[in-house]
């Protein structure tokens, strides 16, 4: 048998002969059959190209990816509430890797940030770090502190208002000192500003890490 089927109708709006497209395969006519999008009253042919169905398989590694090979992509999102930069929010984006195949991650926040305080006067709720704007927190990633006299700091949240102690006090002797890292990050309640307490005068020093998030 050949491809093709020839069929005769007697309706008048068809035809007398209509050839139906199929492919032979021996013993057996199998219908060839384009493919049309699934929207309601519509007829609209998908296409065979990048824009429609197109599927191609994967490339070869260390190769160059022509045509349209299937890919792993990962999608962009603004977890801080501000602009993720250059991708716009729910974009797919390409993972990057080096020329060893290691997928490359930026361990450093988008919002990061840095403070410190030195001073040898007692420090009573003094702000570090100022309220974030919305309904985001502070999150305190590290700290290192240090003191030539005896003494014990704390860190609080609301300076101006309603203080809490969110981490501390932590107590320290002449010439003492502290690092240390939270892990997870410690979240401040948000729209709250970070400070600390200081118990006496003497040259102190406080450094923190930490980022900005929801």
């Amino acid at each position: 048998m050949a491809d093709n089927l020839t069929t005769t109708t007697t309706v008048a709006t068809v035809p007398a002969s209509t050839v139906i497209a199929t492919d032979d395969a021996g013993s057996a006519h199998y219908q060839k059959v384009k493919l049309v999008d699934g929207t309601a009253d519509s007829t609209t042919v998908i296409p065979g190209s990048a824009t429609g169905l197109y599927v191609q398989g994967a490339v070869a590694d260390d190769a160059v990816a022509s045509g349209n090979p299937l890919r792993i992509g990962a999608i962009a999102k603004a977890f801080d509430g501000t602009d993720p930069g250059s991708v716009a929010e729910a974009d797919s984006v390409s993972l990057v890797a080096d020329l060893n195949r290691r997928l490359l991650v930026n361990t450093v926040h988008p919002n990061y940030w840095s403070v410190n305080s030195n001073t040898s006067i007692a420090q009573t709720n003094t702000e570090l770090k100022g309220t974030p704007g919305g309904s985001l927190s502070l999150f305190i990633q590290s700290a290192v502190l240090s003191t030539d006299t005896a003494m014990n700091m704390q860190f609080v949240e609301s300076t101006g208002g309603s203080t809490a102690i969110v981490a501390g006090p932590y107590y320290f002797a002449a010439n003492g000192g502290l690092a240390f890292k939270f892990e997870p990050a410690l979240k401040i309640t948000a729209a709250t500003n970070l400070g600390y307490t200081s118990s006496a005068a003497g040259n102190h020093t406080v450094t923190i890490t930490g980022f900005t998030g929801p």
